[in-house]
């Protein structure tokens, strides 16, 4: 029963908090649950559970195995660190027998043989360094001169310790490593299935349909079925199929166009699929650049055709040139990046040399040619540098400080605003951008300049929005005098907005009247709907909405109205939705305007512009340690257990999930380098980008590393 469940998931929480505790981690577990629970919606896991014949809804986890098998995870990492205590305290004690120390040795206290004190105090992550690797069999590391103490020392078991540790290292941890990886998220895959059930509860309580499963739903149904059944199903037959974007399908969609696609060519009618492996930017959705670049070709090995479009026929010379110059090199640089550590991992060596040439075969044809009658010095490609003293903030100050400088410029060679477009990497980037043109475009009025960037499309973008949400949270708690200043201080910001900021402040820092009836009982009289509630705030205060943000209010009405007919007029769940979700919706506003674009390069692919700036021209390649990889362990004794999340991390590369890790990091690299090459083939005419002038000594000393 449901009673019983929560009583045993309170009690598995209850130790998942300990052992954060332990390890010094916080003992909040939402983020971790929340991290894990998104997973639910990853085609990979979904791939995983169906291979293992598993429900994730299933009405129990059978947490007594789960408990054996953590148990066994940490006996495991146990035992391994006292063997290697063991061995830090045989090392020390040869060195003591002859009045020895670590420090006593070449290089004193930079010896190699320092790596023995680890090794006592368990401290086991940190491999042997160079020194200590160059001291078995070669007494001329251990001593400058001669030594007779070192000598006996050596010859008396010292030199076998020091070959036993590397040897430890070379044979136990990768199951220490691989127990370590596992039991980072082993509570928290504890109660996976809970989430999912819970997911599941609600759905059919409102009974809804997870988008993210109509594809899995699709391959049940398609799955051993006939073609001729699924057109008997559908009440259609198709001839021919054109698949456009092939890059962003996801390896479950194409699993159920595959059949269909089969059978089309099976009777002999043509079949069209299109897409680039260089701009395919949407893993996030499960999109996968493999299916173009090698799963046709496996899966219909026989009869495919591979044309490649050579010819650019959005851009102008000089910035086709730029480009095939930078997508040859860059792929280059990325492959020798790439390689590093990969012959020291523990793939085997077909699988070494695969991933070893990956990058370059990706962008194999990534040159492009100008169609005939184009000229090749045509267009203008500005890469700038600037100074990057090593803290992130400054380098953005300066690169919204030249924006600014450049889109002036544009605009006084003859530019409209519609012709620029300014593209970064996030979101956050993109409001930088926006707020730093706003201002410009204040201190500037007569510039009249237009902006229409993703955010600022966003409701919560606009003063009235955020008041009106402050007013029902206020009025919601009615008693709550923080609720109450903070509804004034929106208010007040607001009129700024409106009457501009040299406004009289006795008209802009009104107090809200909190007495009169119609402030107070759209909520408080309990018999209206948050719809009417928003209505009536509307009422009172709505000369007080800037002009320009009337269609945000008008929008705003509109999703409430939504929401109470979908929902419910509860307004805490309200509340709760619009922080979570809501606030996040935008609004439409047409295309053809004359408006600088801000947007996320996400946005911006299959679309051209005139100029395009890049202001940000400096992000990371690798998956970010937050990166959850699901893998199956096939090695005893961790094979007891189907699928397992892990954490991203270089140290995945000396465990049994090293296939998995460097699966991770060349999609990542891939990923990198595709949004770069799809920002920088947006542009026309114009491409613009701002760039470090050279990496903080530090940052190069640890790519060097």
């Amino acid at each position: 029963d449901r009673e019983g469940c929560d009583s045993e998931l309170f009690r598995w929480l209850l130790r998942f908090s300990e052992q954060k505790v332990e390890r010094g981690e916080t003992w909040v577990l939402s983020r971790d649950m929340k991290t894990l629970g998104r997973q639910l919606f990853n085609e990979h896991y979904k791939a995983l559970r169906s291979a293992d014949d598993a429900d994730e809804t299933a009405p129990t986890v059978d947490r007594k195995k789960m408990t054996a098998y953590s148990d066994m995870l940490y006996a495991t990492m146990n035992a391994i660190k006292s063997e290697a205590r063991e061995l830090g305290e045989r090392g020390l004690a040869i060195m003591a027998r002859y009045g020895l120390k670590p420090e006593s040795f070449k290089w004193k206290d930079k010896s190699g043989l320092m790596f023995f004190n680890k090794l006592q105090s368990g401290v086991i992550d940190e491999e042997p360094g160079k020194r200590f690797c160059q001291l078995p069999d070669n007494l001329a590391e251990w001593v400058w001169g001669k030594n007779a103490a070192i000598e006996q020392a050596y010859a008396d078991g010292l030199n076998d310790c020091v070959k036993a540790v590397i040897r430890f290292y070379d044979t136990r941890m990768r199951d220490y490593l691989t127990a370590q990886a596992i039991a980072a998220n082993f509570y928290t895959l504890g109660i996976l299935g809970d989430i999912a059930r819970e997911i599941r509860r609600r759905s059919d309580e409102k009974n809804r349909m997870l988008i993210a499963d109509t594809a899995e739903l699709l391959t049940r149904i398609i799955d051993g079925s006939d073609v001729p059944f699924i057109y008997e199903k559908t009440g259609t037959r198709i001839w021919h199929y054109l698949i456009d974007e092939f890059q962003d399908t996801s390896a479950l969609q194409w699993r159920n166009f595959r059949p269909l696609v089969a059978d089309s060519l099976g009777a002999g009618y043509d079949d069209l699929i299109v897409g680039d492996v260089k701009q395919s930017i949407y893993r996030f959705r499960n999109s996968d650049w493999t299916l173009l670049d090698e799963r046709i070709g496996l899966d219909f090995p026989t009869g495919v055709t591979e044309r490649t479009l050579a010819e650019n026929w959005r851009s102008l010379g000089r910035v086709v040139e730029f480009n095939n110059a930078l997508f040859t090199f860059f792929p280059a640089r990325l492959q020798e990046r790439y390689n590093v550590g990969l012959a020291e991992s523990t793939l085997p060596p077909e699988r070494c040399a695969l991933y070893g040439g990956r990058i370059l075969r990706a962008y194999a044809h990534s040159r492009q040619a100008l169609p005939e009658g184009r000229a090749a010095n045509a267009g203008h490609v500005r890469v700038e540098l600037l100074e990057h003293t090593g803290k992130k903030e400054e380098w953005q100050e300066q690169a919204m400080a030249r924006l600014v400088d450049v889109v002036s410029e544009l605009r006084r060679h003859g530019r409209s605003w519609g012709d620029i477009a300014v593209l970064t990497r996030t979101r956050a980037e993109a409001a930088l951008v926006t707020g730093a043109l706003l201002t410009y475009g204040r201190q500037h009025p007569e510039e009249a300049l237009r902006i229409l960037s993703d955010d600022g499309l966003q409701l919560d973008g606009a003063s009235a929005v955020r008041f009106i949400v402050g007013m029902l949270r206020y009025m919601n708690r009615p008693d709550d005098s923080t609720l109450q200043r903070s509804a004034g201080l929106l208010l007040s910001a607001m009129r700024i907005k409106r009457m501009g900021e040299g406004a009289d402040p006795s008209l802009v820092c009104a107090e809200l009247d909190t007495d009169g009836a119609e402030a107070r009982d759209p909520l408080l009289a309990g018999h209206r709907s948050i719809y009417e509630a928003v209505e009536a705030i509307c009422r009172r205060f709505g000369s007080d909405f800037p002009e320009d943000e009337l269609i945000f209010v008008q929008s705003f009405l509109d999703l409430i109205a939504d929401y109470a007919e979908r929902e419910g007029s509860d307004v805490d769940r309200f509340l709760s939705w619009w922080k979570d979700t809501g606030s996040r919706t935008q609004i439409a506003m047409p295309e053809t305007q004359d408006a600088l674009r801000v947007m996320t390069i996400h946005k911006a692919k299959g679309l051209g512009f005139d100029v395009v700036v890049l202001p940000f021209s400096d992000w990371g390649l690798d998956a970010k340690s937050e990166t959850i990889l699901w893998c199956r362990p096939r090695v005893a004794p961790f094979d007891a257990i189907g699928a397992v999340p892990v954490n991203y991390k270089a140290e995945l590369s000396r465990t049994i999930f090293s296939e998995e890790y460097y699966h991770e990091k060349l999609h990542a690299y891939i990923d990198a380098l595709n949004t770069f090459y799809v920002a920088l083939t947006r542009a026309k005419e114009e491409l613009i980008l701002f760039t470090p002038a050279a990496p903080p000594k530090k940052d190069a000393k640890k790519d060097a590393a």
